[in-house]
């Protein structure tokens, strides 16, 4: 009885803490209004903050073949 009291609550906890340390969802919100051309996203891919190089990288995904262009022009240039 003890031991599966142990393994319950063991479970929880693990549980609790995996939720906790779970990232914030990306919305439109967390990222500057200003951003909303493939440029700019492109130029985000090299941002210090994690969330705003997540929202480039989905923004970027979302637009597919159309920001090949700005990618490409990014790879010659090299990391701002």
């Amino acid at each position: 009885m003890k031991f599966h009291t142990v393994l319950v609550v063991t479970g929880l906890s693990a549980w609790g803490w995996t939720v906790a340390a779970a990232p914030e969802p990306i919305s439109d919100s967390s990222v500057k209004a200003s951003q909303n051309s493939t440029a700019d996203w492109v130029k985000d891919l090299s941002d210090d903050q994690f969330r705003i190089r997540e929202f480039a990288t989905k923004k970027i995904w979302e637009i597919g073949d159309a920001a090949l262009s700005d990618l490409q022009t990014a790879v010659q240039t090299g990391d701002p």
